[in-house]
């Protein structure tokens, strides 16, 4: 069977703020090392943007400097042979948690002036109508978590959750993820979270078959058709 391997949680430190590594130096180094499709998601929030952001001129200036990680990874990806996805972690206003979203285009960021400030009804009702995929990221980073009715899948293996430590204990928020998606009929989801090297530590998600293109994968995320690997070698099949 032919498989394609990807990252789907990366950033740039060309867009995102925590970002250490740019997508020219990182991406030609994710093809070395055997992946096939990597998804920008840097981070989507009000922060980002100026109070003025309101303002179309203002808005169309700024958005076009958000996706600065995006134009630098997709120009990346064209000289080495890699595929990249435009994906995006947003915090909707009033969360702390962050949804990872696939399927936006640059004119769904460009027209949808302050995105971050819509529920998560709201953009549950756009992932239906333009056929996005909405998974929370990290969804034990913090005790806010939407109605998993809003989104179909979940984070369950995140390489900055193998063991955080709240109130002197060890939790394993993975663990926990696993248990969450399962109780809720919700698409695991896997990723490195990567923001520098330090977080190149080996999670892939293999799809079953070529994936070239963000209908293409969304198609097999629904499906199932797709396993989640692990840097110790454990294989956790998707179905």
């Amino acid at each position: 069977m032919e498989y394609t391997y990807a990252e789907m949680h990366f950033h740039t430190s060309e867009t995102s703020k925590c970002g250490e590594v740019s997508a020219a130096e990182s991406i030609p180094v994710f093809k070395k090392n055997g992946y096939d499709l990597v998804c920008i998601t840097d981070h989507f929030n009000e922060r980002y943007f100026s109070p003025d952001c309101d303002k179309k001129e203002v808005w169309a200036k700024e958005i076009e400097e958000w996706m600065a990680g995006w134009y630098a990874a997709r120009e990346a990806a064209e000289k080495c042979g890699l595929t990249v996805i435009h994906g995006v972690e947003i915090q909707l206003k009033g969360h702390f948690c962050e949804l990872l979203v696939y399927g936006l285009t640059e004119d769904d960021f460009r027209e949808n002036i302050r995105m971050f400030d819509m529920t998560v009804e709201e953009l549950s009702e756009m992932a239906k109508r333009k056929g996005l995929f909405i998974a929370i990221a990290h969804p034990f980073r913090s005790s806010d978590r939407p109605d998993p009715r809003f989104y179909q899948g979940a984070e369950i293996y995140n390489r900055a959750e193998e063991t955080r430590f709240t109130e002197g204990f060890d939790i394993n928020h993975n663990r926990q993820a696993a248990e969450f998606a399962e109780q809720n009929g919700l698409i695991p989801l896997c990723g490195q979270d990567f923001h520098e090297w330090a977080h190149f530590i080996g999670f892939r998600t293999r799809f079953h078959g070529e994936v070239r293109d963000v209908k293409t994968m969304i198609e097999k995320l629904l499906a199932r058709e797709f396993d989640l690997l692990l840097p110790n070698g454990v294989v956790v099949p998707a179905k």
